[in-house]
């Protein structure tokens, strides 16, 4: 036996650690970019709230909000570009993974003097980034233990994967209280996010004992909580450990890699748009129904973590808990058409190899187009 894990991020959890960021971002500089989207979170007045509370702590702040639900490479240059404008030395991101992947590009973009889309293609080489602060507010991401982010290219739709050691978050404040404002369809979504994170962590080529262990508490405390979260937003300690869960998940796969579920829905929720917990919760019953006996053993313990026997059963028991959550949808009903396939195969084969290799089964073309098929 011989792996390699390694992830310096600062991992501060706990419900109320929201209170602890003044001190933390002192710690690391005094020129805050605050990195968010439009939406609940600036309608709300939370990140005026946050804004505030890092001034009154003679932080000079400076918010930007120009992040989409797919964030774009034009939205990475704007804010690396409003990060050099105001000498910004720290930046923090507060929301779901679209923008915290977006906050960790900025960072990223801002120390290095090259176009970004030069860097996301491995033209050029990165050489520093800002230090930077992970704060979710969603219980799914895993985006702020990771080294990765996905940003979509707005002039050809295609949904860019993005991996450097310079992106790693310097810290990462989870505080489950966040999560408690999540709609249910939004909690629904991201937690099987998490989930998916976790299984194909667990059945990564890549995965090593550490991102294995990781992986399958993840898989356990989402199987004993996510529903009755679901049903129970006054569930306390659900929401610990379905926040717990998706951290955990995070933190596996920044080591070993996702597989196809991931590899497939990327290209969809590029090109239509689509809410991506909502992408997984279309295909991976469809990918494991075509895969489980690949690895038995490892399918099965996925099976016996959701409630159920063996590997036989595994699907049945995802579709079990994505009809408890409402979540049993169709890739065509997202937005979706058949005619989008022969792209989709396409922009896999061009974006998402890495993906479907890492896996204890590797689809062919022909194998693609029936999975897209009957995830429709």
């Amino acid at each position: 036996m011989e792996f390699i894990y390694h992830l310096p991020v600062d991992l501060y959890f706990g419900a109320g650690k929201i209170n602890d960021l003044p001190d933390l971002v002192k710690n690391l500089g005094s020129r805050v970019l605050l990195v968010t989207g439009e939406g609940y979170l600036v309608e709300s007045g939370f990140i005026d709230k946050i804004a505030d509370q890092l001034r009154a702590n003679l932080l000079e702040t400076t918010v930007f909000t120009n992040v989409a639900e797919n964030p774009t490479l034009d939205s990475v240059r704007e804010g690396a570009t409003l990060a050099k404008q105001n000498k910004s030395d720290i930046v923090v991101g507060i929301g779901g993974g679209s923008f915290m992947d977006c906050a960790k590009a900025i960072a990223f973009a801002a120390k290095n003097s090259e176009d970004i889309l030069t860097y996301v293609l491995g033209e050029n080489t990165g050489c520093e980034a800002l230090p930077t602060i992970l704060i979710p507010t969603t219980c799914g991401t895993g985006s702020e233990v990771n080294r990765y982010t996905l940003l979509n290219n707005p002039e050809t739709g295609d949904k860019l994967p993005f991996g450097d050691d310079l992106m790693i978050p310097t810290i990462s404040l989870v505080d489950p209280n966040l999560m408690k404002t999540l709609p249910k369809q939004v909690l629904a979504a991201a937690g099987f996010d998490a989930l998916t994170h976790a299984m194909e962590s667990y059945l990564s080529k890549r995965g090593q004992p550490i991102t294995q262990l990781l992986a399958l508490e993840s898989i356990r405390l989402l199987g004993e909580n996510l529903v009755e979260l679901y049903k129970d937003y006054e569930y306390e300690l659900g929401w610990q450990n379905v926040t717990l869960a998706s951290t955990l998940a995070g933190m596996a796969m920044d080591i070993s890699g996702l597989g196809p579920g991931h590899g497939l829905e990327h290209p969809v929720s590029g090109l239509r748009n689509i809410v991506h917990g909502r992408g997984m919760a279309a295909l991976i019953p469809v990918i494991f129904k075509h895969s489980y006996q690949s690895d038995p053993q490892r399918f099965a313990k996925i099976s016996q973590l959701l409630g159920g026997k063996d590997e036989n059963d595994c699907t049945e028991r995802i579709m079990n808990l994505l009809d408890a959550l409402d979540l049993n949808v169709h890739l065509k009903e997202e937005g979706m058409k058949e005619e989008d396939i022969p792209i989709l195969v396409e922009n896999v084969k061009a974006q998402s190899m890495d993906y479907l290799t890492n896996y204890p089964v590797t689809f062919s073309d022909e194998e693609i187009v029936q999975l897209y098929k009957e995830a429709l």
